[in-house]
């Protein structure tokens, strides 16, 4: 977080979406970013470390979406925001996932959170690790390439 903080003063973003934050809900909630507010947070429950968590400068509107019954730790962690803005008409959402972690688990639940929160007046930011080697021609790419290209 030291080195993040450093970064701030020099280039600061309008939006941070940070992996594997390593903190607890506790600690995440009471962490202060000088003119940031925590928009969406997803923590683990029964592993250390990981997590994700989306912070906004505090000029911008948003909505946080609900995203905890969609996660399982090391298997779909994540969070989402909406935009609250006529001109910007955006949902960000923020996932990860394990090496260790399910990869057909991760589709399906990246596939219901997609369902739940889609609406055709915005579109979709979704970043994260989900931990495909995308450099390689390997099942997973494939079926995450699919899916994405069924989604559309």
């Amino acid at each position: 977080m030291n080195e993040l903080l450093c970064r701030l003063s020099y280039d600061p973003p309008n939006i941070m979406c940070i992996s594997e934050q390593n903190l607890h809900h506790e600690e995440l909630t009471s962490f202060h970013i000088e003119n940031y507010v925590l928009g969406s947070c997803c923590c683990r429950k029964s592993k250390h470390k990981g997590g994700f968590c989306i912070f906004l400068h505090n000029s911008i509107k948003f909505t946080s979406f609900y995203t905890d019954n969609f996660c399982l730790d090391q298997v779909f962690e994540a969070c989402a925001i909406h935009l609250n803005s006529k001109h910007d008409k955006f949902c960000i959402l923020a996932t990860y996932r394990s090496r260790q972690g399910n990869f057909n688990t991760f589709l399906t639940k990246f596939d219901l959170i997609l369902h739940k929160f889609y609406n055709h007046n915005f579109n979709f930011i979704i970043c994260g690790d989900i931990n495909v080697d995308s450099l390689t021609e390997n099942a997973k790419k494939l079926n995450l390439t699919d899916f994405t290209v069924l989604q559309s």
